[in-house]
This record gives structure tokens, C-alpha cells and sequence, in this order.
């Protein structure tokens, strides 16, 4: 699975300026490409500072564990589905020379299997870092 990386130098003028300490990933579609349906959960890995989660979907879903409470179906996705992850960058973090190294996982709520799992990278500045993989 491809990485998705994003760099503090690649930010607007604006961005940069109004609000550099936040950064927003979204998506609109989870889709069960397996061959059997399952009721996702997501859960973002190795986060140590705030994410705010935004959902709405056209399935009901808990939002403490993250989890849709009805089965996706092979080959269909959650209806209405826009995610917002604002990661708030703290004080303490801004100076360093990568700000998050993680990733996304898709989970089977029932079973708690990884599904699929996305690296999340954010870099501070467009200096080449030495940057471990996970």
C-alpha cells in the first residue's frame, strides 16, 4: 500500500500562515473489497498527541469505538460516508523533524483483523529526513 506523505513546505501562503499546526486528511469512501462483508472499525496508529474525528455516514456507528454498526457487502462501500481527521499539532512536536508516522487501519469490528492499513506520514519541512518505515 502506498504511503501518503504530506510536508510542511508543501502548505499554502495561507495555510501557513493562519493555521500551520493543523493538519486535515479526508476521505468519502470505504469500500469491502474482500469476498465476504464486514462491519468496519477504523482506528488511526501510533497517534501521541489530539486527533479530531469527523463521520457522518449513512450507517449507524459508534463513535467511541469507531466502528459502523451494520456489515458492508462485498464490493459495496458506507453509504454517505465524509471523514475529517484534523491532526493539532503541539507545541512540542513542531520543531522536530517529522510530526506523525503512523497510519490508518481498517479493522473487522467482529473479529478485530486488519483489513487493509495505510502509512501516514508527516514531515515538518521538504528537507530529505531519514524517515524509518513501519
Amino acid at each position: 500500500m502506498p504511503e501518503l506523505r504530506g510536508s510542511r513546505c508543501q502548505q499554502g501562503v495561507l495555510k501557513r500562515i493562519f493555521c500551520p499546526w493543523i493538519v486535515g486528511l479526508s476521505t468519502h469512501w470505504v469500500l469491502n473489497t474482500d469476498s465476504q462483508p464486514h462491519r468496519i472499525g477504523l482506528r488511526l496508529e501510533n497517534t501521541t498527541f489530539p486527533v479530531e474525528w469527523h463521520v457522518h455516514a449513512g450507517f449507524p456507528r459508534d463513535p467511541e469505538s469507531r466502528t459502523f454498526a451494520r456489515a458492508v457487502a462485498p464490493g459495496e462501500s458506507v453509504p454517505e460516508l465524509g471523514i475529517d481527521w484534523m491532526f493539532n499539532i503541539p507545541v512540542e512536536v513542531r520543531d522536530q523533524p517529522v510530526w506523525y508516522q503512523g497510519g490508518l487501519s481498517m479493522f473487522d469490528a467482529d473479529s478485530g483483523e486488519v483489513l487493509t492499513f495505510i502509512p501516514i506520514t508527516f514531515l515538518n519541512s521538504g528537507a530529505n529526513h531519514e524517515v524509518s518505515s513501519t
